[in-house]
């Protein structure tokens, strides 16, 4: 993605800079991350990443060495300074983006990328608990107030994982042209990005050595439209609006239906799924099967791990909020986690996604449109020891524009929850375009019953295709194993 063009930013760098760093100024991290990106954004709608490589690498290779930058990368002996180790460096960003110097503006970037990037980034490996939440209050911090920026596409950073998973595979696909001629490729540890998503959260939970990740994903038949599941507004020249009905409200065979399928994923992650010290889980139901209430028993089974690394997308569910119906998917996990090592705003359970597209279908005369709010749209990055992970939900995932938004966030496993007819060409198409920014796949999907497609998998290694489940498989879930290597 070409993030030269617009982001986000209002002209005046200076005064973006000037009104924020006082808010910052006690949360040195998040400060330092916000600078890197300001400067970035300055060089971008300069095009000075657009000049010959080679000049870009003999900046790169200028001395960047800042005293009052490497003052507050020391911080942790010098808590006590940083009221006076924080104006010099807030007047030193001011001065680079007030010197029409390019060359200045880039090194003091290269040298935040090299001292801070780095630690941040070693702290995401080594997985010290409290060198993650470190790295998540850094970037949360920054991010907060980066997307607040008056504008469609907003800039973002993130950290970057040491090692992206696929990329230790053998035959990962080529670099893409994003992976090879972004302006974040200049950068070794930070990662310089945009989005069209109204909030971007982050967690760093788990670093370490590469695990055994075991994904279980659990297809099911969706409701149909006179279900009782589905409340549809008044048609009107043949089209109306609909959305599911809230516990209080759902018929009692609906309400059982769910409870069921819940049964089944909590037996699964109690009785099948072994809890063992060098396994990551990941368990994925599909969009609008499961409401909040349906998830007791699925929580209570998550509890039971000790060892392993549990995550449960439950798939997600029309949620009536003040704005109006959201569709929200959670998170829970378990084992050697804590739902208090994720972030959120304070929602309880933490959020995956907020679907930000509605979907629309054809049902007898009518034109059914989802009637959700999408402008709360979110997604949750979450960084573990089998790689980044993130969820889309149904028609973000292929709509081109938010789909490549997120997985030029590095994302290395990316979770479509779907309620859908498609008979899966739109998502085949989807994953493979995926696969070419070296993010895999998992599609699992609430079915009618004239489709087969059911739930996919789409590794980014050369020669690979789609791999759908069949139909007439005996069990309820699909299971795929990815080995360390």
């Amino acid at each position: 993605m070409d993030t030269s063009d617009n982001v986000g930013f209002e002209p005046d760098f200076q005064a973006a800079w000037r009104n924020v760093w006082p808010r910052l100024q006690n949360d040195v991290d998040s400060l330092i991350l916000f600078a890197f990106r300001v400067l970035v954004s300055y060089l971008d709608q300069h095009g000075f990443f657009r000049q010959p490589p080679s000049t870009i690498r003999d900046v790169k290779a200028a001395d960047r060495r800042h005293p009052e930058l490497m003052a507050l990368v020391r911080r942790e002996n010098e808590r006590r300074l940083f009221p006076a180790l924080v104006p010099p460096f807030a007047e030193l960003v001011y001065a680079r983006l007030d010197s029409n110097s390019l060359d200045q503006v880039a090194q003091l970037a290269f040298a935040i990328d090299e001292y801070f990037g780095r630690k941040l980034s070693r702290g995401i490996g080594k997985g010290k608990t409290s060198d993650l939440q470190k790295v998540t209050r850094a970037v949360n911090g920054a991010n907060s107030v980066l997307l607040k920026q008056r504008a469609d596409v907003k800039p973002i950073i993130l950290v970057r994982l040491p090692e992206r998973y696929w990329s230790k595979r053998k035959g990962v696909v080529p670099k893409s042209h994003h992976e090879s001629q972004g302006t974040d490729t200049h950068f070794t540890y930070l990662l310089p990005t945009v989005t069209r998503l109204k909030r971007v959260q982050y967690s760093a939970v788990g670093g370490g050595p590469t695990q055994k990740l075991i994904v279980s994903l659990w297809p099911v038949e969706a409701p149909s439209i006179g279900s009782g599941a589905i409340k549809t507004g008044k048609a009107a020249d043949g089209r109306a609006s609909f959305y599911f009905r809230c516990w209080r409200d759902l018929p009692e065979n609906q309400k059982e239906r769910q409870t069921n399928f819940a049964n089944l994923i909590a037996d699964y992650i109690r009785n099948d799924a072994p809890d063992a010290l060098d396994t990551v889980h990941i368990i994925a139901a599909p969009e609008l099967t499961l409401a909040p209430q349906s998830h007791d028993s699925i929580v209570t089974a998550v509890e039971t791990h000790r060892k392993s690394m549990c995550i449960v997308f439950p798939g997600s569910y029309h949620i009536e909020m003040k704005q109006g119906v959201i569709n929200r998917a959670p998170i829970y996990v378990g084992g050697v986690l804590h739902q208090t090592d994720l972030t959120g705003d304070s929602e309880d359970p933490p959020t995956a996604a907020v679907k930000h597209r509605p979907f629309a279908f054809t049902h007898g005369a009518i034109d059914f449109r989802e009637d959700i709010d999408g402008r709360e749209s979110l997604t949750h990055l979450l960084d573990t020891s089998v790689g980044r992970i993130a969820v889309m939900i149904c028609r973000d995932f292929i709509e081109d524009v938010l789909r490549t938004d997120v997985v030029s966030m590095c994302v290395d496993h990316l979770f479509i929850l779907s309620m859908s007819p498609d008979s899966g060409r739109k998502f085949e198409t989807a994953m493979e375009s995926a696969s070419n920014y070296r993010t895999g796949c998992f599609f699992v999907n609430a079915f009618t019953k004239n489709v087969d497609r059911r739930a996919a998998h789409r590794a980014p290694l050369v020669g690979k295709r789609v791999e759908w489940m069949s139909p007439d498989n005996a069990e309820r879930y699909w299971a795929i194993v990815l080995e360390p290597e």
